[in-house]
């Protein structure tokens, strides 16, 4: 068995055994199932950590939601096209305290 399967059988045996999960161990099993291309399980899963309120992995949901329509994993997200304010190189003026302590050592 391939390691995905291996992950996906103990996060199964957990309720098997009556122990719950945590959103990380959903994840983790999540992980398991786009690894394996097992994207009906990862849909479960999702189903079942809505019940429970957890949030799927973000990148993961969106890989196993592109594998239900035959892709491998969803494309790359695009750059932010956001522009970011240009730093000043001039320095900036210095507190009154630190301007008094620098009087002071000269």
């Amino acid at each position: 068995a391939g390691e995905w399967q291996r992950s996906l059988a103990l996060f199964l045996e957990l309720g098997q055994r009556g122990l719950e999960s945590t959103s990380v161990g959903h994840n983790y099993a999540l992980s398991a199932c786009r690894q394996g291309k097992q994207w009906r399980h990862g849909m479960e899963l999702m189903a079942q950590m809505a019940q429970r309120q957890f949030e799927p992995d973000f990148r993961l949901r969106q890989d196993l939601e592109a594998q239900s329509r035959g892709l491998d994993r969803a494309p790359p997200p695009e750059p932010s096209q956001r522009s970011t304010p240009h730093r000043r190189s001039r320095t900036r003026p210095v507190s009154g305290m630190a301007a008094a302590a620098r009087r002071a050592t000269r």
